[in-house]
């Protein structure tokens, strides 16, 4: 288990077809440094599928969760600039997850990534499998492992930022995330981790699962 207190936020998404150009320019010249400036924020990444969906996944580490909420990052999300305002009503099939560490085991990071997303009533014994993630992360392979449980009451604040996006917002109960250099390995990984979970009776249904490569990282000044 582990004894980190910080938070992360997790998105997945689509975008609607035409506006990927305009996604990527916003987000890398305006969101993500306008995130950072939020006190509390620490990193942000965005990732594209290799393999699997949604097409995106960005997520982004804070202090602690309390960040999600605080006054200053509410009023950014209810004072969306312009440029935020044309883009985010692109974004097609949104699932946003204010999540707390259970476990992170591993050092380092890898240019891939993995997640898996478990509804409440398909994770039947998260104990058992906070236990069996540490020993998944060798430090090449698989660098890093992550597992984080989900939080609807903070993940569905209606802000302004909401209003904008096109549907409804779906939250991950638990998000399973392991990092590695090649799909093939995360693949693999994720495939033994899943058997190995039937087989105790863990898992109920099929997790949605994609595997993604880094596009853009981003660190909060002076860290």
């Amino acid at each position: 288990m582990s004894g980190q207190q910080h938070g992360l936020l997790a998105i997945w998404h689509d975008i609607e077809p035409g506006a990927e150009a305009a996604f990527h320019d916003w987000h890398s010249r305006e969101h993500l440094p306008e995130r950072m400036a939020v006190p509390g924020f620490l990193r942000a990444r965005r990732y594209e599928a290799v393999t699997g969906g949604p097409r995106y996944f960005n997520d982004y580490l804070v202090e602690s969760r309390d960040v999600l909420t605080s006054p200053a990052y509410l009023e950014r999300l209810n004072a969306p600039s312009s440029w935020t305002s044309r883009v985010v009503p692109s974004f097609r099939g949104v699932n946003r997850s204010v999540c707390r560490p259970v476990v992170s085991a591993g050092q380092g990071e890898g240019g891939l990534i993995a997640t898996l997303r478990f509804a409440p009533e398909q994770l039947c014994d998260a104990d058992g499998l906070a236990a069996m993630l540490p020993g998944l992360a060798d430090g090449a392979a698989i660098p890093a492992v992550r597992l984080w449980q989900g939080d609807a009451g903070a993940s569905l604040l209606e802000t302004a930022e909401t209003k904008l996006r096109a549907g409804g917002t779906g939250v991950a109960a638990w998000v399973l995330a392991l990092e590695g250099q090649f799909s093939e390995d995360l693949e693999t990984a994720i495939r033994d981790v899943l058997a190995r979970m039937r087989a105790n009776g863990m898992l109920e249904g099929e997790p949605q699962g994609a595997v993604y490569r880094l596009l853009m990282r981003l660190e909060a000044p002076g860290r």
